[in-house]
């Protein structure tokens, strides 16, 4: 724990005043026995020539120290060293050793180039830039990850590395491995690779894969090998992967959410039960983030790729101008994705509920008496009656009142070229079969939350979607309509 160094001079006052060493503080010693340091100072022992010790507390205060007899022509340093013991049968035979380890700040980010090659056609590349934080490496194979990797022990350094002991290995195990990923470049990478999108397709028109080839390592982590490069820390390269064309559509994508929660009453769709996974519905409260709510103008093409789509930014062209810029998540390839462009400022649209005022509009199929006590095998639960519309009914111990919600949609088209519209629907309740008016055909229903729920008023008040495509032709307006009927709390 003392480093001993040899200066010139015959005294401690010669010490004092010699110009290769500046002392702020100093004391004459008997023996350096006499020394109680920490394991962790800095002090320094000098002695002189005639054998006195001087103490210095800050070795930082030594500007220069003259060695006697010159410096010596050969450094001798402790360096750590991985020894391999490597027994061969054949002593005359060479033996290839590979040591593979992980470590970080090597890392890459995904960007792609969209040009709309004419209506029908895009092509679509993808570039890669590798950005090397790390050190040197020259001629090393590179491959892409896409994918979301589990590395629980990015954070922990192996025993094996110098300096390191037994408990603080063991200690680095016990950290909940998300706190420190939180914090980490490494961690933001994966996560940027591998976000999941904040939108979803109607659960009713999931798109079927037409490439099912998982590709290399399968369809959750891919490898892109792009070859040998080299890379000096601190720099970065842009190297294109793949470029390819698909065909696409562009259409407008109108998401029209649920503003009822599980007990039939308005409110915010953010704080109700819907707030799941399904359709266009995300976990989260910022709903414009998770939905359409506003027309959109969406470009919809499959990955042409033999690799999957890793999320990152994308740039839409048309051959002679910039159109928009949006981020393109994950997508296996053969799977349809979207991009939205931009809000659809040409359509205008409008959607409203009423409720069914059975005074004014007596029910002629209402059954006579007051406040009906039903048990939950009743079929009101998971059919539309009409006989109860607009009376008061008792379920558990609580009361409900047996509603028809008027629902209305209304589209003009003001672009001057036809326009396809897909819209989806979201509601809580049971649809009214010969209530759809303004439709083509009566769109699919489905029930979004039965099978996971043990809650009794999901299945009166199921959570339920629907979706349809219509063609507008310029300045055409449609009415949409229909009803479903709901049982809301008192």
């Amino acid at each position: 724990n003392v480093r001993v160094i040899q200066v010139e001079g015959s005294s401690p006052d010669a010490v004092e005043t010699q110009s290769d060493v500046r002392l702020s503080f100093y004391s004459s010693l008997t023996s350096p026995r006499e020394l109680r340091l920490p394991s962790d100072s800095k002090s320094v022992l000098l002695e002189t020539e005639n054998g006195e010790t001087i103490w210095l507390a800050n070795s930082s205060l030594i500007s220069s120290a003259v060695v006697k007899g010159g410096a010596p022509t050969t450094v001798l340093r402790k360096r750590p060293r991985l020894i391999l013991d490597v027994k061969s049968a054949d002593s005359n035979k060479s033996v290839n050793l590979y040591l593979t380890y992980l470590t970080r700040q090597v890392s890459w980010a995904p960007q792609y180039r969209i040009v709309l090659k004419d209506e029908e056609n895009l092509e679509i590349e993808q570039s890669a830039i590798i950005i090397n934080d790390w050190r040197d490496f020259s001629e090393a194979s590179t491959c892409l990850y896409s994918g979301f990797p589990q590395i629980t022990l990015q954070n922990s350094i192996s025993p094996m590395a110098p300096g390191v002991d037994l408990s603080a290995f063991l200690s680095s195990l016990n950290v909940r491995n998300g706190r420190q990923a939180a914090n980490s470049a490494f961690a933001t990478q994966m996560v940027m690779n591998n976000a999941p999108p904040s939108y979803s397709a109607p659960r009713n028109s999931l798109p079927e894969l037409e490439n099912e080839d998982p590709g290399e390592g399968g369809v959750d982590i891919f490898a892109q090998d792009v070859g040998v490069r080299s890379l000096k820390k601190g720099e970065r390269t842009l190297l294109t992967v793949d470029r390819k064309q698909t065909p696409y559509r562009r259409f407008i994508r109108w998401d029209v959410i649920n503003t009822r929660d599980i007990n039939g009453r308005i409110g915010n769709p953010a704080t109700n039960l819907d707030s799941n996974t399904y359709g266009m519905t995300v976990s989260g409260t910022n709903l414009q983030n998770s939905s359409f709510t506003e027309p959109w103008d969406i470009l919809a093409f499959r990955n042409p790729f033999p690799f999957p789509f890793t999320t990152g930014p994308a740039s839409v062209f048309t051959p002679d101008r910039f159109l928009a810029q949006n981020s393109l998540f994950w997508c296996n390839p053969g799977e349809e994705t979207i991009l939205p462009i931009t809000k659809s400022l040409g359509l205008r649209v409008n959607s409203t509920e009423v409720e069914h005022d059975f005074i004014k509009e007596p029910n002629q199929n209402m059954a006579p008496g007051g406040i009906q006590k039903l048990d939950v095998q009743h079929p009101v639960f998971r059919s539309v009656r009409k006989d109860l519309w607009g009376q008061t009914i008792q379920l558990r111990g609580a009361y409900f009142r047996v509603s028809v919600i008027d629902s209305t949609i209304e589209l003009k088209n003001l672009r001057n070229e036809e326009t396809e519209v897909e819209i989806c629907r979201q509601f809580r309740g049971i649809e009214i079969l010969d209530s759809f008016e303004g439709f083509e055909e009566s769109p699919e229903i489905v029930r979004l939350n039965e099978s996971i729920t043990t809650d009794y008023r999901a299945s009166f008040n199921p959570l339920s979607e629907t979706s349809w495509t219509i063609t507008l032709k310029p300045m055409e307006e449609k009415v949409l309509k229909f009803s479903y009927q709901v049982l809301i709390a008192q």
